[in-house]
């Protein structure tokens, strides 16, 4: 079962190398919303008052589906911004 949270505006799409400077501009700019990953697997990061709130990557989640986001070298980030209601 493949877990997928919802997404709002699309706000921007990078590569995921890019990722640690993207959560400390998130977390500067109190963020909400969802980042997902998008490689030969899927993740999504949820993201509320710029910190990350929950993570899945495949079948995976909690702590060790962010790790195998983290430590990935490629894919694609994209992402959307939520009203904190959502």
């Amino acid at each position: 079962m493949k877990m997928d949270f919802p997404t709002g505006v699309l706000q921007r799409e990078l590569e995921v190398r890019a990722l640690d400077e993207l959560l400390k501009e998130l977390r500067r700019e109190e963020f909400t919303g969802v980042i997902k990953y998008n490689n030969q697997k899927t993740g999504n990061l949820l993201v509320i008052g710029g910190e990350i709130r929950s993570a899945t990557y495949g079948e995976q989640g909690g702590d060790e589906a962010l790790e195998r986001i983290w430590n990935t070298v490629e894919g694609t980030l994209s992402v959307y911004s939520l009203e904190r209601e959502r």
